[in-house]
């Protein structure tokens, strides 16, 4: 009988740091997640430089000019709006202009199966500030890359449960904006369904957030 106690006590204690062990390791892979997905998006940290871009996505297939007068036929009015030029020189009417290269411009994209990357830079400094990624809403057949566990394929109730409740909320038509400040995350929905996904500086999560979304 007491050998039977004493191999329960150990087969117990056994589980029980074993049980602590996987808690302990799920907490670290968690904390890591975290620590990754405040920095950046996809591989490319917020703050990198151009030169990290080219590296890590290639040569943009398309880049933002400044916003330029639009005089609307009929009514007289300007509306501001950014041009965008074609890099591969495929398309003379939209082509960068002579003289200019990517690096005058601070918003780069690129087309990929169905979505698209962009990049958008300081001007002055010229390192990343905004990594955002938009699906095409038309398939709904492709993800962009998760990040704090949200991808393209989430449904607004289960961003609320993985990130809480947004720093602030913006409707525009069909479109709501869930803003998560202390991740730099800004997530637009059509749907209740993710559709952009928005990377910039993170403020950093509060100890309350990380024990709830981290620790337990």
């Amino acid at each position: 009988m007491i050998v039977l106690k004493r191999l329960f006590v150990s087969f117990v204690s056994l589980f029980f740091v074993v049980a602590l062990l996987l808690y302990v390791d799920e907490v670290r892979r968690a904390y890591l997640a975290y620590e990754r997905d405040g920095a950046g998006y996809m591989g490319l940290n917020v703050g990198a430089s151009a030169d990290d871009v080219l590296y890590l996505l290639g040569y943009p297939q398309s880049v933002v000019g400044e916003p330029e007068p639009e005089r609307v036929p009929g009514f007289g009015e300007v509306i501001w709006d950014p041009r965008v030029y074609q890099v591969n020189g495929k398309d003379p009417q939209n082509a960068i202009p002579a003289g200019k290269t990517i690096n005058d411009y601070f918003r780069w994209e690129w087309e990929r199966n169905n979505d698209r990357i962009d990049v958008t830079f300081d001007p002055k400094t010229r390192h990343v500030t905004k990594i955002a990624c938009m699906a095409d809403q038309s398939r709904w057949d492709w993800e962009c890359p998760r990040i704090f566990g949200v991808n393209t394929e989430t449904h607004e109730d289960e961003v609320r449960d993985l990130l809480g409740e947004p720093n602030w909320v913006k409707h525009d038509g069909v479109a709501k904006t869930l803003g998560y400040d202390e991740l730099g995350l800004a997530l637009t929905l059509t749907q209740q369904r993710v559709y952009l996904l928005e990377k910039t500086p993170a403020r950093g999560a509060s100890w309350q957030w990380k024990l709830k979304h981290i620790l337990i």
